[in-house]
């Protein structure tokens, strides 16, 4: 029998230590490099093959690995490892755009219409709509009204707390009426404000987020650990791939955070901004062109910022928010070296 790695278990190395990202359930798991280059030398070989490499003081250690290989479900024996061929690792979409960005404040004056429109022939599937001031709440059903008859699956709403709307009946009609809305965000909110008795998609915090500065934070918390994100960060930058924002002046960008504006709404299309040769560059910087990123081993479930960064003057530096150090297995400074149950 020959030992095989599930296809939707891909391991990852970086500085200090690896992962196996279970991309079907969603979970990663750390390991040691070695185990690393165990897998990845030995994926296919019988347990005689393998330990007919080594001396027989390392046997201990070689069913040490495989047993922690199959009792999590990482691998299987087999007879016959041809008959798992390594799963495709291109990422495809078919639409132009797959998410957007819109920001809002007191002074935004966009029109719903026109911008879902136009996304709407760019195909775009996911929208994050980011409130940074109050705003009616007719002003709400208005853009989500916007959305009806588009091809937008989801949308991620982020409003400041305001009485209004932030009551259960409002926040239950949202979710009962507008089937699209998958989270909603309210920041800037009392700190005694109870959301458990909210609909399950609310969530709320007392921090104050005023503009678009608040993104860009690398957080464990924040992983997407599936296929579909997984395969994308190969070959592709995991925030901006696909993506086009329109920020509170209605300036369209790849991202609202950034500098670099392809006209405004009011004037261009989407579709005319999207065409301007120079606004796909950064979809195609992957974390392993990132300083420090290429060497972490959670650079294909992180989500990567262009706009922050170490070094303003330098594209590929690492994201400035982020306070993980691969090097040292570290976040914010603190040292914490997630252990396993097989040696390090």
């Amino acid at each position: 029998m020959k030992i095989k790695l599930f296809e939707c278990c891909m391991p990852v190395k970086g500085a200090r230590r690896s992962v196996i990202c279970d991309v079907q359930r969603n979970n990663y798991e750390f390991i040691p490099n070695s185990l690393y280059d165990f897998i990845t030398r030995y994926d296919g070989h019988s347990v005689e093959e393998i330990k007919a490499e080594f001396p027989a003081d390392s046997h201990e250690t070689i069913d040490e690995y495989i047993s922690f290989l199959i009792n999590k479900e990482f691998a299987f024996f087999t007879k016959y490892p041809e008959y798992y061929p390594p799963i495709s690792k291109q990422w495809e979409m078919p639409y132009e755009i797959t998410n957007c960005i819109v920001d809002i404040d007191s002074t935004s004056g966009h029109d719903y219409e026109k911008i879902f429109s136009q996304l709407d022939e760019l195909g775009c599937i996911a929208v994050e709509i980011r409130c940074f001031d109050t705003i009616p709440c007719a002003q709400l059903i208005t853009i989500l009204e916007s959305v009806n008859n588009t091809m937008v699956r989801s949308i991620d709403l982020l409003l400041t707390y305001d009485e209004q709307y932030c009551n259960a009946a409002t926040l239950q009609h949202i979710q009962d009426t507008y089937k699209r809305v998958v989270t909603i965000v309210l920041h800037s909110c009392p700190s005694d404000l109870d959301v458990s008795a909210f609909p399950p998609l609310v969530m709320g915090t007392d921090k104050v987020i005023p503009n678009s500065t608040c993104c860009g934070t690398i957080n464990k918390l924040n992983f997407s650990c599936n296929q579909k994100k997984f395969l994308e960060a190969l070959s592709f930058n995991s925030c901006l791939n696909r993506k086009i924002s329109i920020d509170t002046n209605g300036d369209i960008k790849n991202c609202p955070s950034m500098q670099q504006s392809y006209g405004n709404i009011a004037d261009t299309t989407l579709a005319q901004a999207l065409a301007d040769k120079t606004f796909k560059d950064i979809w195609s910087i992957t974390k392993d062109q990132v300083t420090t990123c290429k060497s972490c081993e959670f650079r294909y479930i992180c989500t990567d910022c262009r706009a922050y960064r170490q070094d303003e003057a330098d594209i590929y530096s690492k994201p400035a928010k982020c306070g993980y150090d691969p090097f040292q297995a570290e976040w914010m400074g603190n040292y914490e070296l997630s252990q396993t149950s097989i040696s390090i």
